[in-house]
């Protein structure tokens, strides 16, 4: 419980205006990755669906599992790896 409270404290450590920044930069990167994983939903439901060719299913299944796991390590990157 006190990692998810020092998550949420140790930028306020260095004022409130910095604290209110790193929370909306971090705000603002989940969006973004949530963004992205309705589009890779999208894509894989209308290659699915949609799409009858088996090599156009393949590309879109390895093309949106190389988009989540980028942007899974840029939210990392962006949430939890920071000098504080």
């Amino acid at each position: 419980m006190t990692t998810i409270s020092d998550f949420f404290a140790k930028p306020f450590r260095r004022g409130p205006f910095w604290g209110f920044l790193d929370i909306a930069f971090k705000l603002i990167a989940l969006i973004i990755w949530v963004f992205v994983i309705s589009c890779i939903i999208y894509f894989l439901y209308h290659a699915y669906f949609y799409d009858y060719r088996p090599t156009n299913t393949a590309w879109w299944l390895s093309y949106s599992t190389v988009l989540f796991i980028t942007s899974t390590v840029l939210l990392y990157t962006a949430l939890f790896v920071r000098k504080d």
